[in-house]
């Protein structure tokens, strides 16, 4: 991955917290959101990031938060890059 990808994750995940009534809940939900934005700024369009980058396991609510986090994370990135569809 490039700084470039990372930069633009970022932007993408500050811009968010910037228009949301929400504060992000979990350290465990932030590192899902900006995981899933970091992979796809970067190209990846299939896989999702692995709740492993926080060592979660299965069925904890750290894991779930993670995952949680992950699609809030892809839904962001579609609004960035469609913004016309959505």
């Amino acid at each position: 991955m490039q700084s470039n990808d990372t930069e633009l994750a970022e932007a993408v995940y500050q811009a968010w917290l910037k228009v949301t009534s929400r504060v992000p809940r979990s350290p465990a939900y932030q590192a899902g959101v900006k995981a899933r934005l970091l992979s796809l700024a970067s190209g990846e369009t299939h896989p999702r990031p692995s709740p492993r980058i926080i060592d979660a396991e299965r069925g904890t609510a750290e894991y779930d938060a993670f995952l949680a986090g992950s699609e809030r994370g892809h839904l962001l990135w579609i609004k960035f890059k469609y913004p016309e569809v959505v």
